[in-house]
């Protein structure tokens, strides 16, 4: 897929006639970079860096170019992790107890792919001491607001001894996850220093991308490319996620009435600004990572108009949104913007 995706691409810059044209393209390369990174596939995503940082640099995209080119640098140094990861993957297919290998394939699996659940029970078996320790006591979940901090304590620990970019972030975000968790229930001495954890985790953790999944298991179906409805504007993306980059989309109603995303970011978030059209009796609620609804807007209504909304919630790093709305048949998503 990240190949034909790639193909495609070159022959869109043939049709690039202006500098936001060149932006859009850039941008489409580095989601592609991120596509190829998912697939473990570290030269196409340098090459789709390589190709963004061209692209942006020619239309006079400073920041863009220097993002795509952090980007590419960032992937080059994962470039022995992921052959380690590999040989760790080949080595357990035969011996699935192997103790080095459990530990290689559950590091990466947790720290860079964010796959806990797969991750967790082979580091929990793995050669590195420290981080087995980690991944039995994270996977007892606890509950107690002590234990999140002691947890929360060693994956900062962890992290700090992290050389590789990817390794370290994953490292802070975990650590992130549970002083957040800890943080409502601390007092004093102990709520000072998660505080200041919890800032210096935003701080060296990358904090520009947010990222936002799409759970269609949850939610209605969009329309198919093309679609459009009265005087509303083309269809021109078949992602769900396509508001998050202004990228609008219309969801089928008669498939359900929700659109849910989980959102995920290297910075705390507060503010969400809504526009689309076709609502009646809509709600926006944000939910936490431990299902408290801790913002609700609405219920909005408007009809079948251009509308705009904004909703403030306590600042979080990863949460929910669910989107409800009750009409007939279609339902405009034209923009979601997070700060």
């Amino acid at each position: 897929p990240s190949a034909a995706k790639a193909d495609a691409l070159k022959r869109v810059k043939k049709l690039v006639r202006s500098r936001d044209d060149a932006s859009q393209l850039a941008g489409a390369h580095l989601r592609l970079a991120d596509d190829a990174m998912d697939a473990d596939d570290v030269k196409a995503a340098i090459q789709a860096t390589r190709d963004a940082a061209s692209i942006a640099k020619a239309a006079g995209e400073t920041a863009l170019a220097d993002e795509a080119t952090a980007a590419g640098k960032e992937y080059t140094a994962l470039q022995p992790e992921v052959d380690r990861f590999a040989k760790a993957q080949k080595t357990l297919a035969a011996a699935p107890e192997d103790a080095a290998a459990c530990a290689d394939a559950g590091r990466y699996l947790c720290l860079v792919k964010d796959k806990w659940e797969e991750g967790l029970p082979l580091l929990s078996k793995g050669s590195d001491e420290a981080y087995r320790k980690l991944a039995r006591e994270d996977a007892t979940s606890p509950a107690d607001p002590a234990a999140r901090r002691t947890l929360a304590g060693g994956w900062w620990t962890a992290a700090q001894k992290e050389r590789v970019k990817a390794f370290k972030n994953g490292g802070l975000l975990r650590a992130l996850h549970w002083y957040e968790l800890a943080l409502p229930a601390l007092r004093g001495a102990e709520k000072v220093e998660a505080d200041q954890r919890i800032d210096a985790c935003y701080r060296q953790a990358p904090a520009a991308k947010t990222r936002a999944t799409f759970v269609p298991e949850k939610s209605m179906k969009i329309f198919p490319l093309g679609h459009r409805q009265g005087m509303f504007p083309e269809q021109k993306t078949d992602d769900a996620t396509g508001p998050f980059r202004g990228e609008l989309v219309y969801f089928d109603q008669r498939s359900g009435s929700d659109a849910v995303f989980e959102v995920r970011s290297g910075r705390r978030l507060s503010k969400l600004r809504w526009k689309g059209a076709a609502m009646q009796a809509m709600t926006i609620e944000i939910t936490d990572m431990s299902g408290n609804v801790v913002a609700k807007g609405g219920p909005y209504g408007g009809g079948n108009t251009w509308a705009e909304f904004t909703l403030d919630f306590p600042p979080l790093s990863r949460f929910w949104i669910k989107l409800s709305n009750h009409v007939s048949v279609w339902y405009l998503v034209d923009s979601i913007e997070l700060k």
